[in-house]
């Protein structure tokens, strides 16, 4: 995507529809929020970071970082959001799956 159709999107899974599936590069699930949020506020939108990290953290529930190599995929990572606090802007995460290991959620 580019320019202001990086805002489109993040506009789109912000409808309430049931669901959404999209994809970005990155090395993990919290750093494709944040790249995420980097190309929001490439895409020249007069909204405040803060703004732009709080609608990214209302629309998308779970991240799931994953690698393809020779016709095979595997999960390495998956997190679930629950919300973004601003005092210390950061997202607020549940860790559901790394490289193997899984973990109870409380």
């Amino acid at each position: 995507m580019r320019g202001a159709r990086r805002y489109d999107l993040l506009q789109a899974l912000n409808t309430g529809h049931a669901g959404t599936l999209s994809t970005i590069h990155a090395n993990s699930a919290s750093q494709a929020l944040a790249r995420l949020a980097s190309c929001v506020l490439q895409a020249g939108v007069d909204l405040p970071y803060v703004a732009i990290r709080s609608r990214i953290a209302d629309a998308i529930g779970l991240v799931l970082q994953a690698r393809s190599a020779r016709r095979c995929s595997a999960c390495l990572e998956l997190l679930r959001l629950r919300g973004y606090a601003v005092e210390g802007d950061r997202y607020e995460t549940d860790e559901l799956y790394d490289c193997g290991t899984v973990h109870q959620s409380p």
